[in-house]
């Protein structure tokens, strides 16, 4: 520990005398993802004592991803709570920040990039690591809280100035549940006849890495990837297990999130499926798959299962999202990343006693919730048991 304190030292008087006093965050595609990398860049920012700035990234800008027709609004929600994102990259020390398993060794590497830097005045931290990595739970170790940092602390200012903390309207008589679903780019979708199904995201990780990660699951044979029919089942059993809530609490609001499949038919272009699974000799038919999607789709918009339904992203869903979760007393999802994402970052209101059940769950993720006074469970809607 004293070692890692020491190196903290050498750290802040190379960057004092360079003359460096501010940080900026290199911005990611999704909203969790880009607010988890921030917070661990800001946390060694922090350390180092440097101010926060803005966004900054070679090449990378919050709308430059695959999901630029349905997330593009991120940009927006962004510029409009004040933050600045920067184009001039001339003044910025760009740093890569690996992983490893010593993290004196992370602190050494870190000054003698920060030695070798070109005259600037800010640095832009890249983590290029996961925010679950041991790397956090170093941080952690060491009495670091990974959301308690002045990039969440100006996010959170910037959305009181905004005004969405005015507008959160708690029910203090129902218990309100809400419900997310991320279908997305990981739809599972029928493709053929033969009853096969398969995870549009994973079958592409398949392609790029040559791994086999069981993106097909046979319906007709019960066989193939467990994740995979574990998820599919999550959209056949929705409605049912609303209503079991119902049956369970008389007194209650369910609200429905989803982003439904506007994603998913974006990134199966996108990713050229049908050519993927042709290579691999399985049959693909664009109707079969195109009718599930309308289907779908006309159920999930056209139900009256739900006291609220936000389903797609866009702006003013995604703020309204934000709202919801952050009033709800109980919290399902199929995901993590999402919700997880708005409950850590947004929340304020730590009197405001909450429950998330999350299929799963990253190191600390019960830590860092329990901060929120969230308490984590694990839970399957498939299984709908909780």
């Amino acid at each position: 520990m004293r070692l890692i304190i020491d190196e903290i030292i050498k750290i802040r008087k190379i960057l004092s005398d360079k003359k460096i006093k501010y940080y900026t965050i290199y911005p990611r595609a999704g909203f969790a993802d880009l607010m988890g990398h921030a917070s661990v860049a800001a946390t060694f920012c922090d350390l180092f004592e440097l101010q926060f700035l803005g966004f900054s990234g070679q090449n990378a800008s919050i709308h430059r991803t695959a999901y630029k027709d349905t997330r593009g609004f991120y940009e927006k929600f962004f510029n409009d709570l004040g933050f600045i994102q920067f184009v001039d990259f001339s003044n910025i020390g760009h740093i890569e920040l690996y992983e490893d398993v010593d993290l004196l060794k992370i602190f050494e590497n870190l000054y003698n990039r920060i030695q070798s830097l070109p005259q600037c005045e800010a640095i832009c931290i890249e983590p290029k690591f996961l925010p679950t990595s041991p790397v956090v739970r170093f941080l952690f170790e060491i009495g670091l809280s990974l959301y308690n940092n002045s990039f969440v602390r100006f996010f959170q200012n910037a959305l009181k100035k905004f005004g969405l903390y005015d507008h959160l309207c708690y029910d203090l008589n129902k218990t309100v549940y809400t419900i997310h679903l991320r279908i997305g780019d990981t739809a599972i979708v029928p493709i053929n006849k033969k009853g096969d199904i398969v995870a549009i995201d994973w079958l592409c990780r398949e392609e790029k890495t040559g791994k086999n990660h069981n993106s097909i699951y046979n319906l007709q044979r019960n066989k193939g990837g467990r994740h995979v029919i574990n998820s599919y089942l999550d959209l056949e059993n929705l409605f049912s297990f609303a209503n079991k809530i119902r049956q369970r609490d008389k007194n209650c609001r369910i609200n429905f999130i989803s982003d439904g499949f506007d994603t998913a038919i974006s990134f199966m272009n996108m990713s050229k499926i049908d050519q993927i699974l042709q290579k691999r000799q399985i049959d693909f038919c664009q109707d079969i798959v195109s009718e599930y999607i309308n289907n779908k789709k006309n159920i999930l918009e056209n139900n009256f299962c739900f006291d609220c339904s936000i389903i797609g992203e866009n702006y003013d869903k995604f703020l309204e999202s934000i709202k919801l979760l952050l009033t709800s007393n109980i919290i399902f999802s199929n995901a993590r990343s999402f919700c997880y994402g708005i409950l850590v970052n947004c929340k304020k209101d730590y009197f405001f006693k909450q429950e998330a059940y999350f299929r799963s769950q990253g190191d600390l993720y019960d830590i860092w919730l329990k901060e929120k006074n969230i308490e984590l469970k694990k839970f399957a809607i498939c299984n709908d048991n909780f």
